[in-house]
């Protein structure tokens, strides 16, 4: 994750075991530190991972209904993968906008990185 979801200077760590129900911590720095907290929903290797996650930067209370979900699904084809992102639950319209924008980026770096790093 740490290899798509930013620039090399914002120092993203990702701190989890992957472990269903366990915690996953998203942290970093963009003009500002942030810290995204969240749950492992799914995680099968090469096939599906999805969690939740607030952002530090949202201000917003810790509570379900403002965790944004994320299910990343790697769908095998004839002679290629498809991905798949299903993102649900914006607590805000900002966050809507600031994921649909990030999103759109970053799964093109995504595919790229999968297809040269195929399971």
């Amino acid at each position: 994750m740490k290899l798509w979801m930013g620039e090399p200077e914002m120092n993203v760590t990702v701190t989890t075991d992957w472990i269903v129900g366990n915690t996953i911590e998203i942290s970093g720095f963009h003009h500002t530190g942030f810290v995204n907290t969240g749950k492992v929903l799914r995680f099968e290797p090469c096939s599906v991972l999805a969690y939740s996650y607030l952002s530090s930067i949202s201000r917003l209370p810790d509570v379900p209904e403002n965790q944004t979900r994320l299910t990343f699904s790697l769908i095998p084809l004839t002679a290629t993968t498809k991905l798949s992102l299903h993102i649900e639950n914006f607590p805000t319209d900002t966050i809507y906008k600031h994921l649909n924008f990030y999103w759109q980026a970053t799964c093109v770096l995504l595919r790229d990185l999968v297809g040269e790093n195929a399971c």
